[in-house]
């Protein structure tokens, strides 16, 4: 990614993380792990609930081709604050 580097305060709510990602992990389970293979129907849910996690927070959510996302935290008042990038979001 171009641009320059932004380092902001984050407030990280461990309880809430932990809880984001275990509901994360239940798109796909099977048995103790997950299988959620890229185009099926559990990633494109996981896909679409993280999406509106993200959008409730108050992030500006970017598509670009080949499968990147990235959260842009526009309310910090800088033009290219990722909170988070990634392809996929396993």
């Amino acid at each position: 990614t171009k641009g320059p580097c932004v380092t902001l305060p984050l407030k990280i709510k461990m309880e809430r993380m932990l809880a984001d990602l275990k509901h994360l992990a239940t798109f796909g389970k099977r048995g103790q792990g997950v299988n959620r293979r890229s185009l099926t129907e559990d990633d494109i849910a996981s896909r679409q609930w993280l999406v509106e996690q993200m959008q409730t927070s108050g992030l500006e959510v970017r598509f670009q081709p080949v499968d990147a996302t990235h959260a842009l935290n526009l309310s910090a008042g800088v033009s290219n604050s990722k909170v988070l990038c990634g392809r996929p979001f396993n």
